[in-house]
């Protein structure tokens, strides 16, 4: 039997607190596991998302004797939402807080743009797009669903993207490298507009302006052959995982850039990458319920929020029928599917 709702957000609250705790002192937490958990149940996601839109960490102590002589990594914080009213539950407190002495801040509002300091980590929730504004200048459009942390030192910017999807707009500085770190290998950029996403496939990485250099590690033992390092040039994009030599540069579509304006443009994709791009955003999931309905091809713009509009547009363009789903999303389907067995 499954427990009343109100009990089940007590308990959710308690485990993304520990999620919270796991991304803000881990380097290596487990993405998939989390995942999971966030997806097993809708109010795990809504814990979490609450959590995220409400908590601000400072690093306040972070250089002060006790910190130094603990051994602790100094933990990045996240930026809030100064009108919400969600209480840090007492898992985050006792280990962020009594335990090292991190306090909280109120900096800024979701969706507008944010002053960033050091040791700072980012997150968005599903259907949201955030601009951040660097400490040296650089901005930062960080996509739906997406983990980036941000340390600035006086010798290199570094950053990592944990998941999602950033476009790095860069301040040039000549002293400093502004490196961006995913998916085992670096973006090197100086002065430059580029976007990173880390996908199934890979990371992918995207210039728009100026030059960029993508490497990559070598697996130790491995004895691979081939690039570890290539050099792009605007319009071009190159996809690279982590055991593989880095291919080719290839043209990036004009329509691959579209993403931060809250829209989302198709040249000539196939319907099923579409809709896995749609449900990237949005809580209410679409699905294709043939691989030939799947591979159907489409061409057009449509605002990523808006998913009844998109499968409406796709029913009536090819022919389809929508079915609601138990779970609340819709199901795009032959209008006269074959009768079962």
């Amino acid at each position: 039997m499954m427990l009343p709702r109100r009990f089940r957000l007590w308990a959710a609250r308690r485990q993304a607190n520990d999620w919270l705790v796991r991304v803000q002192l881990s380097d290596g937490f487990d993405r998939n596991a989390f995942e999971a958990w966030r997806s097993a149940d809708p109010v795990n996601a809504l814990a979490y998302d609450e959590l995220i839109e409400d908590l601000a960490i400072s690093a306040a102590l972070a250089n002060t004797e006790m910190v130094r002589t603990a051994g602790l990594r100094r933990a990045p914080f996240l930026e809030r939402n100064p009108g919400a009213r969600y209480a840090v539950a007492t898992s985050v407190a006792a280990m962020l807080l009594a335990g090292t002495g991190y306090g909280l801040r109120e900096a800024g509002y979701w969706g507008a743009p944010v002053a960033a300091s050091q040791g700072t980590l980012y997150a968005t929730r599903i259907g949201e797009v955030r601009t951040i504004m660097l400490a040296d200048g650089s901005r930062v459009t960080l996509d739906t669903d997406s983990i980036l942390r941000v340390t600035f030192t006086a010798k290199e910017r570094a950053l990592r993207l944990d998941a999602g999807r950033a476009r790095f707009e860069v301040a040039h500085d000549a002293a400093r490298a502004f490196i961006v770190s995913a998916g085992g290998g670096r973006v090197i950029a100086h002065g430059t507009i580029f976007d990173v996403s880390i996908r199934p496939t890979g990371v992918n990485v995207v210039l728009l302006r100026g030059a960029v250099e993508v490497t990559r590690k070598l697996d130790a033992g491995a004895g691979q052959q081939g690039a570890l390092s290539r050099q792009l040039s605007p319009g071009q994009q190159v996809t690279f995982d982590q055991t593989h030599p880095i291919p080719p540069a290839g043209p990036v579509r004009p329509a691959e850039l579209r993403w931060t304006s809250g829209m989302l443009s198709f040249e000539g994709a196939r319907l099923a990458d579409a809709v896995a791009e749609f449900n990237r955003y949005n809580r209410r999931k679409i699905a294709v319920a043939t691989v030939p309905i799947g591979d159907l091809r489409i061409t057009g713009a449509f605002r990523a929020s808006d998913v009844q509009r998109f499968a409406d547009a796709m029913a009536a363009s090819f022919d389809l029928a929508i079915a609601d789903q138990p779970d609340g999303g819709l199901l795009l389907r032959s209008p006269n599917p074959a009768p079962g067995p």
